[in-house]
C-alpha cells in the first residue's frame, strides 16, 4: 500500500522532509519522497497506525497519525456478508436477491423477510465449525455460492456461474443418489393405489391431522381438505373411539376426480366394493411436483417414464423450491463485509 502524505502541495524547490516517527505495529513501512510503503506482516488484518512529522528549515510540524486498514481476500474459514441478486441463466429471471429494492422491483418483495446483506461462514464443504461468537454466520448456502466468495475483497463485485451440481442439485434416478444408503434402487411408483375404506388412526396422530373435529361416534370430517389438500369432496364418518385410537370410514363417491393442489396431475377415486377403492394417480412424461412430510422435510420428483403400471420418477431433495432443480445459476456478488476468523486461533 502506497500513501502519499502531501499529495496536494506542490513542494518543488521546497527542502521539506517527512520523518517516520513511530513504525507501524503490524507491519513495516519505508518511505520514497512523501510516499510511504506499507507492508503489513503476513496474516495480519485489521487497522495499524503509524505516526510522521515534516520538517521545513529546521522547524517541525506536530505528529500526525496515520490509520491504515488492512483485509485480506476472503478465506476459507471467514464470515462474510454480502448482497446478491440471484438469476435463472437460462432466461435471466431474477429468483432472489438481497436488495429490497430490485425484490420489488421483480414482483419478489416477501414483508415477511429482511432484506440485508446474507451472512456466510465460508466453508463450502459444511464440514467445519462456526466460530464461537458468529453463530449468526451460516454455511448453509450452496457450495457454488460459497466458493465464489473466495479470493474476493471488501466492496468487490463479481458474476459467478454456479451449475447444478455446486448449486441446487440435478434429478437424480436412485435412491443412492439422495442418500448415504448404498442403494441403487429405482424410483418407482405405482400409479394405482388400491385402499382400505375403512381407516385406524391412533387417537394421537389424528388429532394433530384433525385438530378442530370432535371426537364423538358418527361425526362427519373434512378427510380431502387435510389428506389431499381439498375442500368438500372426501368426507369421513367416525365409527369408533378406543383410548389408543380412532376408527373411520371414507365416503367416496365412485369416480370422483379431481386436480392435487400444487402437482399438476389428476386423482381419481374408483370404488371396488364395499370394502376397498382404487385411487388412480393420472401421471404424465415430465411432470414434476413437490411432497411434503407433515414433519417438515419436502422432496421433489419428476415424471422419467410411465408404463401400464408404475412411474420412474427422478428425485432432488436438496432444493428448497422445485423451479431451481437441475438449474445453472448466475449470482452478481458485492462483499460489504470480511472477518478474519480464519486468522483467529
Amino acid at each position: 500500500n502506497k500513501i502519499d502524505v502531501l499529495p496536494n502541495d506542490d513542494l518543488k524547490g521546497c527542502n521539506v522532509s517527512v520523518k517516520i516517527v513511530k513504525q507501524p505495529s503490524h507491519g513495516s513501512l519505508t518511505k520514497e519522497g512523501s510516499v510511504f510503503i506499507y507492508t503489513p506482516s503476513p496474516g495480519f488484518s485489521g487497522v495499524d497506525k503509524f505516526t510522521y512529522k515534516l520538517e521545513y528549515k529546521g522547524e517541525q510540524t506536530p505528529a500526525t497519525d496515520v490509520n491504515v486498514s488492512v483485509v485480506t481476500p476472503v478465506e476459507i474459514g471467514d464470515c462474510v456478508e454480502v448482497n446478491y441478486i440471484g438469476r435463472y441463466q437460462v432466461n435471466n429471471t431474477v429468483f432472489d436477491t438481497s436488495y429490497e429494492d430490485v425484490a420489488k422491483a421483480e414482483g419478489l418483495y416477501d414483508s415477511t423477510r429482511s432484506y440485508q446483506p446474507l451472512k456466510i461462514f465460508v466453508d463450502p464443504t459444511g464440514n467445519m465449525t462456526v466460530p464461537s461468537g458468529y453463530e449468526e454466520y451460516s454455511s448453509s448456502m450452496i457450495p457454488g455460492f460459497i466458493k465464489g466468495l473466495i479470493g474476493m475483497s471488501i466492496g468487490e463485485n463479481k458474476t459467478i456461474i454456479v451449475p447444478p451440481e455446486e448449486g441446487y442439485g440435478t434429478w437424480e434416478m436412485s435412491i443412492e443418489g439422495v442418500s448415504n444408503e448404498s442403494s441403487n434402487e429405482s424410483l418407482s411408483f405405482p400409479i394405482d393405489y388400491v385402499e382400505n375404506l375403512t381407516e385406524n388412526m391412533s387417537k394421537a396422530e389424528f388429532q394433530y391431522f384433525f385438530p378442530n373435529v370432535t371426537l364423538n361416534k358418527s361425526t362427519v370430517f373434512d378427510y380431502g381438505k387435510v389428506v389431499f389438500g381439498k375442500e368438500n369432496i372426501i368426507n369421513a364418518t367416525i365409527l369408533n373411539i378406543t383410548d389408543e385410537n380412532i376408527t373411520y370410514r371414507l365416503q367416496i363417491e365412485n369416480g370422483t376426480s379431481f386436480e392435487l393442489p400444487g402437482y399438476g396431475f389428476n386423482v381419481t377415486f374408483y370404488v371396488i366394493n364395499e370394502s376397498f377403492y382404487t385411487r388412480h394417480f393420472d401421471f404424465k412424461m415430465n411432470d414434476t411436483f413437490t411432497i411434503y412430510s407433515p414433519y417438515g422435510t419436502r422432496a421433489h420428483f419428476k415424471v422419467m417414464s410411465i408404463n401400464a403400471t408404475h412411474a420412474r420418477m427422478a428425485i432432488n431433495i436438496r432444493s428448497p423450491k422445485l423451479g431451481l432443480v437441475d438449474q445453472t445459476l448466475v449470482y452478481e456478488l458485492n462483499v460489504t463485509k470480511i472477518i478474519k476468523t480464519s486468522q483467529q486461533s
